[in-house]
């Protein structure tokens, strides 16, 4: 990647990869986005949610770097407060509660995890406690091919 390309970019991924055991998630991704607002698109296991995940800062990259607005993803918290992100439909991705979901969105609001799932035990307390049903413990399903919205700023 040129030194021009990577100066105006607002997020720089240099030779990512990312393995869960023999699984490879993501292998020497490279990439500069300078514009506000991207779509990720890609099947099943692409690697859409490791690369969201990563430039979160919610996982670590095995190998290469990521900057988002000039942060290094050791940032993370400051880089959630500015960048947010959107799946395609609002259903619950595969496999995930409710509870699951509202732990993940308070990490990428900057929440330390242990705050997170503590407040998302207190939310659904209080739903249990107001007569909300239990399908907060129900878990929704993904949709194959399902882009992944971003937008910086």
């Amino acid at each position: 990647m040129s030194a021009d390309a990577a100066a105006g970019a607002l997020v720089e991924i240099d030779g990512v990869s990312k393995r869960y055991g023999d699984v490879v998630a993501l292998d020497d991704v490279s990439a500069s986005v300078t514009e506000r607002a991207v779509g990720l698109l890609g099947a099943n296991g692409a690697g859409k949610s490791t690369l969201m995940r990563s430039m979160l800062g919610l996982i670590r990259p095995d190998e290469g770097s990521i900057s988002v607005m000039g942060m290094g993803i050791e940032h993370a918290w400051d880089i959630r407060r500015r960048l947010g992100y959107m799946p395609e439909h609002s259903s619950l991705p595969m496999g995930m509660t409710a509870r699951d979901l509202v732990v993940h969105m308070g990490e990428l609001g900057g929440l330390p995890r242990r705050v997170a799932r503590t407040s998302a035990s207190m939310s659904a307390a209080k739903a249990r406690a107001s007569g909300a049903s239990s399908q907060a413990g129900s878990r929704g399903g993904g949709v194959e091919g399902a882009p992944m919205k971003v937008r910086i700023g």
